[in-house]
């Protein structure tokens, strides 16, 4: 079997993901735990459409509308409004849906995105008994004003993107007390492009996340660039 070589990125990162994985075994909370990455620790867990300063889908006929543009390009059709909200949130669309995870090396390579800033990114976690869970979602009320809880909705089936990301998510309303997610690792922004490395050594690539040639596409342009900084960071 020939001999594996890592680079020293990789090494690295390898080493940051080994803390990473300590971590979430210190802050345990329960077996129904939850992941989302942030890039940035000052982000909040907030549905992205209830935001400041964001238009997305807030009301049915929004909702309709991007029903209508959509559904030529899915197979199999989505039979629901939810499924059809859940297609908008994973192609980027605010929604009052917030984006978790139950694999924390997803969550992990969310959070280590760079962003321009050059900020430390983060992993959080929740316990998942905190919302409700929901099973038949063609029975959710998608645009209800208020709820005793967020919704839990297994949404890993629903779509390629969902499968790729091991997707669970929760249905907000605007005016919700705000969620108890726990940070439980920080991902520096110096090793950022270690941890990137080493995650792809586990499948973990932008073109598996988000199961689509465009987007691999302009993963592979980032990897040409990331081979030149590199080679800049090696002398």
């Amino acid at each position: 079997m020939a001999e594996l070589k890592l680079g020293p990125s990789e090494v690295n990162g390898l080493e940051v993901v080994a803390d990473f994985l300590r971590a979430i075994g210190a802050h345990y909370v329960s077996s129904q735990r939850l992941f989302r990455g942030h890039a940035s620790t000052e982000w909040k867990p907030i549905a992205s459409a209830y935001r400041d300063k964001i238009n997305g889908i807030v009301r049915r006929d929004q909702l309709r509308f991007w029903r209508s543009m959509s559904q030529r390009f899915v197979s199999p059709q989505p039979t629901s409004e939810l499924a059809y909200l859940v297609l908008a949130q994973h192609y980027g669309i605010p929604t009052g849906l917030l984006d978790w995870t139950t694999n924390p090396l997803i969550a992990m390579f969310f959070a280590s995105q760079a962003l321009e800033g050059g900020e430390d990114g983060e992993v959080v976690q929740v316990d998942a008994q905190q919302f409700h869970r929901i099973q038949a979602i063609e029975t959710v009320e998608v645009f209800k004003e208020d709820r005793p809880q967020p919704l839990l909705l297994d949404t890993s089936t629903m779509n390629v993107r969902s499968t790729a990301q091991d997707s669970f998510m929760t249905l907000h309303t605007q005016n919700e007390p705000p969620i108890k997610a726990r940070p439980v690792f920080r991902v520096r922004a110096v090793d950022k492009f270690t941890v990137r490395s080493a995650l792809r050594l586990f499948g973990l690539t932008e073109e598996r996340i988000y199961a689509d040639l465009t987007v691999a596409a302009v993963s592979f342009k980032a990897h040409l660039q990331d081979e030149v900084e590199l080679k800049e960071l090696l002398g």
